[in-house]
């Protein structure tokens, strides 16, 4: 069984598919770098959550940990979409996939002239199973891709 549905046509995707029995919620998101856009998004996921294993994951525009970005600019942890996001995913049971792999290494995602950021990112719920992965500089983008390690 597969279904998909575009919540927000090129911005949040869904699909739900069984697999072994086991009802998971794939949700790619692919947010804006606007915040009342980002807000929007955010708040669309809260009906995303129920009865499903989750993998979430996608460009985010956001960052959530000071740790997770460098730039002339100071981090402010009371950006409201930083703190729906951690909220979300505490409420959804859903873990930052990169933190359980990697809880003390610093990495970015996406790179400019002035700002690293991690803005890509995996959320897993708990009772999944982490699978490693490892992101490769590409020349087509200012993000890393990511592929599993085998």
């Amino acid at each position: 069984m597969i279904k998909s549905r575009n919540i927000i046509t090129g911005r949040l995707l869904l699909v739900d598919c069984c697999y072994y029995r086991q009802k998971l919620r794939f949700i790619n998101v692919y947010n804006a770098p606007d915040r009342t856009k980002k807000m929007q998004l955010l708040k669309k996921m809260y009906l995303l959550e129920i009865g499903f294993n989750i993998i979430l994951c996608g460009d985010f525009n956001i960052v959530t940990e000071a740790t997770d970005r460098i730039s002339n600019v100071e981090f402010r942890e009371s950006r409201r979409e930083s703190k729906l996001l951690v909220q979300i995913c505490k409420e959804a049971a859903v873990r930052d996939l990169y933190r359980v792999l990697h809880p003390h290494t610093i990495h970015y995602t996406r790179f400019d002239s002035l700002t690293k950021t991690r803005i890509d990112r995996f959320y897993i719920s708990s009772s999944i199973q982490s699978l490693k992965y490892d992101t490769f500089l590409t020349d087509f983008s200012d993000h890393m891709e990511r592929r599993k390690i085998k």
